[in-house]
């Protein structure tokens, strides 16, 4: 799940335990200067590859030598995590990508099931009428870190009431037939997290998708997202749709010499709808 997905479950779970006043207040708070920050998921113990110069090869070393480098970079390059101790070795020089050989990351799996259509008159089974469903899992554990930026006490609790929800709720679209189950927990970070995050740097690299103004990248890809209007916005003109105008945005890994990102407001013709955009930093130097 991404840090915008991520943050509109939490306003809808404000939403449904204080009500559409409170989650429009906290909206609200967003749109100024964030409270606290929320990253992309990632599996335990992982981070995103940062997006890092070309590899450029040095003459002065044996053409065999070369040859290596070259397949190692290419071979990290493909990583889409690192682990926390790979990353803290980037962080202390970015150009020993070339040669270290980085633990292997785990994957998202894509599993595909064949259903049967299902004839809503009689409810029997239509012959002949297959259709997949595709969705991914993970076998190991995922994380996403939340920063406090203000308030602390106030918005812990916040998280923690959210977490509550959504364990019983649970979270996505097709929580009817067993999807989206989790059992969530709260940590504190461990100290190779910690040595990461408090690192000194003079830019970052966002741990989540970002957009805004004041951004100003060094290395970074984009992509175009458009996301959908949660359930449960009444509107008297009848004007809100379930599909938000597209937002570009800087992916996760991008690398960023100063900026904050922001909330993306003209996203519908609903102005209470909006996209979170903010980055999540972590120290990171090009």
């Amino acid at each position: 799940m991404t840090a915008d997905q991520l943050w509109g479950q939490m306003v809808w779970a404000v939403s449904d335990l204080d009500g559409e006043e409170s989650a429009g207040r906290l909206v609200s708070e967003f749109k100024s200067t964030p409270p606290f920050l929320v990253s992309a998921m990632m599996p335990n113990g992982f981070m995103y590859r940062p997006c890092l110069p070309p590899v450029t090869p040095d003459c002065s070393v044996p053409h065999d030598v070369q040859r290596e480098e070259r397949q190692k970079a290419k071979s990290n390059k493909s990583m889409k995590w690192l682990s926390v101790e790979n990353f803290a070795e980037l962080q202390k020089n970015p150009v020993c990508i070339n040669s270290i050989s980085f633990e292997a990351s785990p994957e998202l799996h894509d599993r595909r099931e064949t259903h049967v259509g299902i004839s809503r008159l009689d409810l029997s089974a239509i012959d002949g009428q297959l259709f997949n469903v595709s969705y991914k899992s993970s076998e190991s554990e995922l994380v996403c870190y939340i920063k406090l930026l203000r308030d602390e006490e106030r918005y812990l609790k916040l998280v923690e009431r959210t977490i509550a929800l959504w364990e019983k709720v649970n979270l996505g679209g097709d929580r009817n037939v067993g999807r989206g189950v989790f059992r969530i927990r709260l940590d504190e970070l461990d100290a190779s997290e910690k040595a990461v995050f408090d690192r000194k740097a003079s830019g970052f690299m966002t741990l989540c998708r970002c957009s805004g103004d004041d951004l100003v990248p060094l290395r970074y890809t984009l992509s175009v997202y458009a996301g959908i209007v949660g359930c449960g916005i009444n509107s008297g003109n009848n004007q809100t749709y379930y599909n938000k105008k597209p937002v570009v945005g800087f992916e996760p890994g991008s690398v960023f010499s100063s900026g904050m990102g922001s909330l993306v407001c003209n996203v519908n013709t609903d102005d209470r709808v909006c996209t979170y955009s903010y980055a999540f930093p972590i120290p990171f130097d090009l």
